[in-house]
């Protein structure tokens, strides 16, 4: 009976069970009272979902992808899609750009209610969040899980006090 138990307990682990898709970093507050948000879902080692934000209603959605480390993208102009439990896809203006030293991606950045309530659709997303974009007419597309996106996405709202920007709308 233990071994059967210990087995199970074992099978668990290297299968996943129990591991949220979601991770969420909170950085402050900073000598300035300011706050930073980052919650990430990898769907692989190559990509990741991001939601960024801060308290100066500095919000971003961004589909990244590993490029070659220091190689410097072109801005150019995209759109994003998010589409939560095959609901009817979301379309943002977004770029791509490069995000850091060894992440480009599609980002969609601004301060409006309309990305607070697509952190509110991940937050109630009960199956696979899907991403797309265009990139002059070339379509890319990613999934991922949405298990921990309830608990991420409110720490973000909160946190980056993003309830302000719906009231706004």
């Amino acid at each position: 009976m233990i071994k059967r138990t210990l087995m199970a307990a074992i099978v668990c682990m290297w299968s996943g069970a129990g591991r949220a898709d979601w991770t969420t970093k909170v950085e402050g507050p900073d000598v300035f009272g300011n706050t930073k948000v980052h919650a990430i879902a990898a769907s692989n080692i190559n990509e990741s979902l991001v939601i960024q934000c801060d308290q100066k209603d500095d919000l971003h959605i961004a589909l990244l992808f590993r490029k070659k480390e220091f190689d410097k993208l072109p801005t150019v102009p995209a759109e994003l899609l998010v589409q939560a439990d095959n609901g009817q896809p979301v379309k943002l203006s977004a770029v791509l750009r490069t995000w850091n030293d060894n992440y480009g991606g599609i980002v969609a950045e601004g301060s409006s209610a309309e990305l607070v309530a697509i952190l509110r659709t991940i937050a109630l997303a009960r199956g696979k969040i899907n991403l797309g974009a265009v990139v002059n007419g070339n379509q890319i597309c990613a999934s991922f899980g949405s298990q921990g996106s309830r608990a991420a996405m409110e720490k973000a709202i909160k946190s980056c006090k993003l309830e302000e920007l719906e009231k706004k709308a």
